[in-house]
């Protein structure tokens, strides 16, 4: 059963509030009224608030189909007692006497907040009364319980002094956090130090913190009045400007992007004078001609450049025994495996093991053999790491190379990364003759830059993929950059080996841009077309469901082409799918209810986030015992409480078998995975995909992203949507990504 509120009425009750508990950035309680009659209380605004304290709430009673009457609370203010505020300062600080407490509220009287911002010290910032002079002329002592360490007070100082509701409350964390080690020298008040850096300049943060971007540091700017033409928010806006254009997969943007990113953001704004100010204040941008590169990206592209050209020299090949002796040790292997490779199979893989070019491709589309051929190699060459962008591609390949005794691991795990670095590079590479990354149109340039770091001196690289479908969600077109290069050493796959020969007519018609008429097979299924009405979430639901009891949810995927609600796609998002289906599968009850979460015990999840988890060992060393990586999927078993009653913990069931004790720091890095986007299931297959298509082709909504949903089927897919959408996402070719890879390539040739 959805549940739902209903009955909603606005309205406003006073009263005392009491067995206050908070979730993260959600918080339930209970308010006593003048008539005594206890209420209990909900939302957002209760975080922050102080238990047995007065409050004004603003906001609607409604009935709870599962929890009964509550009241979901908008806004709260304290309701201050001026008398009982001078008896609690006298009782909490040694040294006040009803004089010295009447002079501080004397004091606050003259400030903005007046009485009530007195009540929000002495309950949320005591400290700050203690050494105040200035106030009432002398020190003081605070004696409650309460002793909150560095990283509380700071905290508490920059949520009460910021705009209500101007950062989230991980974003108010990390800045805590990124300002407790700024002041970490200051030995009294370092708390109004962290505020006087924060109102000082709230841009340096960015960079620095991954949760604390451009737009937190607006929105800070704004509620501390900072200037819209401080040199600072110019430079910011110069970074943020290209950031923002290289978000859609460029390496670089060009000087009219950027003047009109900058113009988007400040039309006040001289576009020139912000990149100048960025230069100068060692923001990290690069201007290289008229390209302009986030520097990261400049230097991975010509890391990868110089490592490429290099392997375009001739070399060794990987197989020295002659053509004649290679053809029959696979004549003997495809004997061995009862299975026959295709001509396009059997001289991709002799050209690969032949050729003294250390650049290979191989590009095909769907049940094309790509994946026999890799087996082969793992019998045929010795020393060869199989590794892929994502988890579940990793999983996939290492199922089949696993019966030659090899391993597939992502490329991260590969790299022994350790967060935001790799124990792996220049001076510990990695030991291999040829390294395999699966996939390869989904790797991104930084981390390919990675690989390349780490690349041992004088081994083999091929890259396998599908050009035709989506590229990395990061910079770059790595595999279609090094396909469009004559220099490599390049094969293709023709021949399909699939049962499913609808499928791959779809794929291929997806790819010539129109869809067929009518289904080949029963490999393809059409819902909706015929409809001159947008199918309903109802349909899709109710024809889920049946799947999901047929094979199960691990062999099932919903695809949508978008994760969050816009006007263009009410309903048909991943965001909403999940809400729903979620009430479908796995309905809240006490049980599996986690207060502060959309999640319930018994979801299917999905990792939105990089997770690298460590642990130090007896003897100091901090080891990385587990890491998960965007795309994997899994199930919410359970959560552990910690010695204070909070959350500290909870249990993962991974697909591919891992358990996962997850520290509760990371669980936002969970979302549900009832739905998919079709760049979360990129690298994935499933036995039955469903598609949903709703909205006209577009830069995002194109024909890259449903040949790549499409080809996730094994056995079936059903396409969901009106003709006339599906048909126009086919017609639409996105716009190809900026990238200079292949000039710098050939430019780091010249050059040896």
């Amino acid at each position: 059963m959805l549940c739902t509120l209903v009955d909603c009425k606005a309205m406003e009750l006073e009263g005392t509030l009491s067995r206050l508990q908070t979730y993260g950035t959600w918080g339930k309680g209970v308010l006593t009224t003048g008539t005594g009659a206890p209420i209990q209380v909900v939302g957002q605004a209760l975080v922050g608030l102080q238990d047995k304290r007065a409050y004004a709430m603003s906001g609607t009673m409604a009935s709870h189909p599962q929890f009964g009457q509550q009241f979901r609370v908008e806004a709260a203010r304290a309701i201050v007692d001026r008398k009982a505020t001078l008896a609690l300062l006298q009782q909490l600080y040694a040294g006040c006497g009803e004089k010295t407490a009447k002079l501080i509220l004397a004091h606050f009287d003259e400030q903005e907040g007046g009485a009530e911002e007195l009540s929000r010290v002495i309950a949320r910032r005591p400290w700050e009364l203690e050494n105040n002079e200035a106030i009432c002329g002398k020190r003081l002592k605070y004696l409650g319980d309460e002793k909150p360490n560095a990283h509380t007070r700071i905290t508490r100082t920059i949520e009460d002094r910021l705009p209500v509701g101007a950062v989230s409350h991980y974003v108010l964390e990390a800045l805590a956090a990124w300002l407790e080690r700024e002041t970490r020298d200051e030995t009294e008040d370092r708390e109004a130090r962290a505020w006087e850096l924060l109102l000082a300049d709230p841009y340096v943060p960015i960079g620095k913190l991954d949760s604390y971007g451009f737009t937190d540091a607006e929105t800070v700017g704004s509620g501390l009045g900072f200037p819209w033409n401080h040199p600072a928010r110019l430079a910011c806006m110069a970074l943020h400007a290209i950031q923002q254009v290289c978000a859609k997969g460029h390496t670089y943007i060009t000087i009219p992007q950027f003047s009109h990113a900058v113009k988007s953001l400040e039309l006040r704004a001289h576009p020139k004078n912000c990149l100048d100010e960025a230069i100068n204040r060692r923001l990290p941008v690069v201007l290289d001609g008229n390209r302009i590169y986030l520097k990261n990206s400049f230097d991975a592209e010509k890391l990868v450049a110089d490592c490429f050209a290099g392997m375009l020299s001739k070399g060794l090949p990987l197989w020295t025994g002659g053509v004649d002796a290679l053809r029959e040790r696979i004549a003997r292997m495809e004997s061995d495996i009862g299975s026959t490779l295709d001509d396009s199979q059997r001289e991709a893989l002799i050209g690969v093991l032949t050729s003294p070019c250390r650049l290979h491709t191989l590009t095909a589309g769907p049940g094309c053999g790509k994946t026999t051929i890799m087996e082969m190699v793992a019998s045929l060459v010795p020393d060869v790491r199989f590794v892929a962008p994502v988890g579940i591609a990793a999983k996939v390949l290492g199922n089949r190379v696993g019966k030659y005794g090899q391993v597939a691991q992502t490329v991260h795990a590969a790299l022994e990364a350790t967060g935001d670095s790799y124990r792996k590079g220049r001076d510990n590479p990695l030991i291999a003759n040829l390294i395999v990354v699966d996939e390869a149109g989904m790797q991104g340039l930084l981390i390919c830059a990675a690989l390349m770091n780490a690349f041992p001196l004088g081994a083999h690289l091929l890259l396998v993929g599908d050009v035709d479908q989506l590229e990395s969600v990061e910079i770059g077109r790595v595999l279609a950059d090094v396909v469009s290069m004559p220099e490599p050493d390049h094969h293709t796959l023709s021949v399909s080996h699939r049962s499913a020969k609808g499928i791959l007519k779809l794929v291929e018609s997806i790819k010539a841009g129109f869809i067929p008429a009518q289904p080949t097979d029963d490999s393809v299924r059409y819902v909706g077309f015929d409809d001159r009405a947008p199918i309903s979430f109802d349909l899709v639901s109710r024809l889920w469901l049946e799947v999901v009891e047929r094979k199960g949810l691990e062999s099932v995927v919903l695809l949508f082409g978008h994760r969050n609600s816009n006007a263009a796609n009410a309903g048909m998002n991943v965001n909403q799918a999940n809400a729903a289906l979620q009430n479908l599968v796995n309905p809240q009850t006490t049980e599996n209810r986690i207060y502060g979460s959309k999640l319930r015990l018994g979801d299917r999840i999905i990792v939105k986030k990089p997770i690298t988890l460590r642990k130090r060992l007896h003897n100091g060393t901090e080891v990385v015992y587990a890491q998960l990586v965007n795309g994997d999927v899994g199930y919410l078993q359970y959560v552990r409480k910690g010695q204070g009653g909070g959350l500290d913990s909870a249990l993962l069931l991974m697909d591919d078998g891992r358990e996962i004790d997850l520290p509760w720091a990371h669980f936002w890095k969970l979302d549900l995975s009832y739905a998919q986007t079709v760049h979360s299931a990129q690298g994935s297959e499933y036995e039955e995909v469903m598609f949903v298509v709703w909205g006209k082709g577009n830069e995002f909504l194109n024909r890259k992203l449903l040949t790549t949903g499409v080809s996730r089927a094994k056995k079936r897919i059903t396409l969901m949507g009106t003709r006339a959408d599906v048909e126009s996402v086919a017609a639409y070719v996105p716009q190809q990504r900026q990238s200079w890879l292949p000039m710098r390539i050939q430019e780091s040739k010249e050059y040896r």
